[in-house]
């Protein structure tokens, strides 16, 4: 007879299988199923059909700080994805996306997609992005061929598209350390002390932080993931300007990383410091440098 443990034990690994095959669906799994779906469909029932479908998401998640006289002024934060869709119809020597004079037709813009990964929510968006886009491409393909038959030559006769072996890579990029009450003190201490420099009329400080990351997945069987995290402070004041002219000069300190590694009080200081300087001429006061724009000294990484 089987022990009571062993029954046990079969029964957990029971209840766990289903707990394992309900994992929800990654974004690249929900993009990469319509793709199929739709190429698909569009292959068997479109004329022109398309002969290449890619999606790409990017997905940008951001929060701004601004300060201005010794105060906060504003604190935003957004959460957006956009859908771009890219079709090609007719073949790789002549599609939709021949140059014609010169220019190069576009069909998307970047649709918003939901930002929760609810197959149906994502699907019925993709597919009505993918109907509108298939439209365009397959009335600009016939528009292509109707000029290319009423001309000797062609202005270029290269392929507008080149068949290239499938990338596959997925890295999500680092999660960034978003501003805290530390930096909300910091800029109202550094915007006071910049409000206050004779000669300056109005000032701002900014504090940002965003994380990119982009999606694709494409019927040659490309599947990415990747992106990006960075920060930036920048500095901004109007005032007197050398001569008595009203002027205006900007500094930036930027990062790939989070807010931890921002430069801190002797950074903004001396970048501030850049933005005014003595009127050599005048009084002595200090004055906005007009036209100055500091470099970025603290470096950038990914």
């Amino acid at each position: 007879m089987l022990s009571l443990n062993f029954v046990r034990f079969l029964l957990l690994v029971a209840l766990s299988l289903p707990l394992v095959a309900a994992s929800p669906p990654t974004l690249l799994d929900i993009l990469n199923e319509e793709l199929q779906r739709n190429f698909s469909v569009l292959k068997q029932k479109a004329d022109p059909p398309p002969y290449y479908i890619s999606y790409t998401v990017t997905e940008n998640e951001t929060q701004v700080l601004t300060a201005s006289l010794g105060s906060l002024t504003g604190k935003h934060k957004a959460h957006l994805r956009y859908l771009d869709v890219t079709i090609r119809v007719g073949d790789a020597k002549l599609d939709n996306y021949h140059v014609v004079n010169g220019q190069r037709s576009r069909f998307t813009s970047g649709s918003i997609l939901p930002l929760d990964d609810v197959p149906d929510a994502i699907r019925q968006k993709v597919w009505l992005e993918t109907d509108r886009t298939y439209r365009l491409a397959a009335r600009r393909l016939i528009e292509i061929k109707s000029a290319a038959q009423s001309k000797v030559k062609q202005e270029d006769d290269s392929d507008d598209f080149s068949v290239e072996s499938p990338s596959v890579h997925q890295e999500a990029p680092p999660l960034p350390h978003y501003p805290d009450e530390q930096w909300s003190r910091d800029l109202r201490k550094w915007s006071a002390q910049l409000s206050n420099t004779t000669g300056i009329l109005n000032s701002s400080i900014v504090l940002a932080v965003e994380r990119q990351t982009k999606y694709m997945v494409s019927t040659e069987g490309t599947r990415l993931m990747h992106g990006r995290t960075f920060t930036n402070i920048s500095i901004g004041a109007r005032g007197k300007a050398f001569g008595g002219q009203a002027g205006g000069a900007q500094a930036m300190l930027r990062r790939g990383a989070g807010v931890q590694r921002l430069a801190h009080g002797a950074e903004v200081g001396f970048q501030t410091g850049r933005l005014c300087r003595r009127d050599p001429e005048g009084d002595g006061e200090l004055r906005v440098a007009q036209s100055q724009h500091a470099p970025d000294r603290s470096g950038r990484g990914e």
